[in-house]
C-alpha cells in the first residue's frame, strides 16, 4: 500500500501460522506437496476513527495422504471498514477460485466476488447496497459435466423515503446445465415498497429480542404480540 493511504492515528500488520501444535497433525493427513494456509490480517484507523481491517487468504493446496482427495484454494481478498459509531460499513470479498477432487468427481468454482455498502438509521435498521457474484460453477463426474452453473448474480438495495421503507431484490442467471438438460437465462425481481419505517424497526426489534434467552412459549407469545403490528407496515 502507498504510504499516503495509510496516514492517520494508528496501522498494525500480521501474518497467522499453523500453530506448532497443530503442524504435526498437518504432516499426518498431508502430503510434502500440501502448502500450510497462511492468514494476513492489517487495520488501519484514520484521523476520523474510521477502521479499515484487510483481510487475506493467500493460495494453498491441499492434498491428502489418503485416497489423494485435493482441495485448491487460490486466494482470498476482503477489505471491511467501519465508522467509530458502528453505522456505516462498507466492504468488499474476492475469493479468486476453489477446486476440489474426490474420486472420480471434481468441483471447480470461479472467482466469486461480492460488494455491500450500508448504514444504520436512528431507527435501528440497515440500509444501503449488496451484490454477489459467481461467475462459474462446475462439477464433473468421470471427466463429464453432471451439473453447470454460469453467471450468477444477486443485488439488492434498500432506502427509505418520507418515512416509508423500500427494498428491491433481483436475482439473475445466464445458464444451468444438469444431466445434459439446459435451463436459462432466468431473471427474478422483487420490490417491495412503501412500508411504515417506523413499524418495521420496532418489529425489527422486537423480533432479535424474542431470539435472545427466551423460551420456547415466550417466542411465541411474543410471536402473538407482533402480528398486530404487521397490518401498521402498510
Amino acid at each position: 500500500r502507498r504510504s499516503s493511504d495509510l496516514f492517520g492515528l494508528g496501522f498494525a500488520q500480521s501474518e497467522l501460522l499453523m500453530p506448532p501444535a497443530y503442524m504435526q497433525k498437518f504432516s499426518n493427513l498431508f502430503t510434502s506437496e500440501s502448502d500450510q494456509p497462511k492468514l494476513r490480517l492489517s487495520i488501519f484507523v484514520n484521523y476520523l476513527n474510521n477502521s479499515r481491517l484487510h483481510i487475506g487468504l493467500p493460495e494453498f493446496k491441499l492434498i491428502a495422504k489418503q485416497g489423494g482427495d485435493q482441495f485448491e484454494w487460490s486466494g482470498m481478498d476482503s477489505d471491511f471498514s467501519i465508522s467509530s459509531n458502528m453505522k456505516n460499513i462498507d466492504g468488499s470479498v474476492t475469493i479468486d477460485g476453489v477446486s476440489l477432487l474426490k474420486n472420480k468427481m471434481k468441483a471447480t468454482i470461479g472467482k466469486v466476488s461480492s460488494d455491500y455498502d450500508l448504514h444504520q438509521t436512528d431507527s435501528g435498521l440497515y440500509l444501503g447496497d449488496a451484490s454477489f457474484s459467481l461467475p462459474s460453477l462446475v462439477i464433473a463426474q468421470n471427466d463429464q459435466k453432471v451439473f453447470e452453473l454460469e453467471q450468477f448474480a444477486l443485488r439488492s438495495n434498500s432506502d427509505i423515503e418520507g418515512g416509508l421503507f423500500s427494498s428491491y431484490f433481483q436475482t439473475s442467471l445466464d445458464k444451468l446445465t444438469m444431466h445434459n438438460k439446459i435451463y436459462g437465462p432466468a431473471i427474478l425481481e422483487m420490490s417491495i415498497k412503501k412500508l411504515d419505517a417506523d413499524v418495521l424497526a420496532s418489529i425489527n426489534e422486537q423480533a432479535n429480542k424474542m431470539h435472545q434467552g427466551a423460551s420456547e412459549s415466550e417466542r411465541q407469545q411474543a410471536l402473538f404480540a407482533l402480528l398486530p403490528q404487521v397490518f401498521k407496515l402498510f
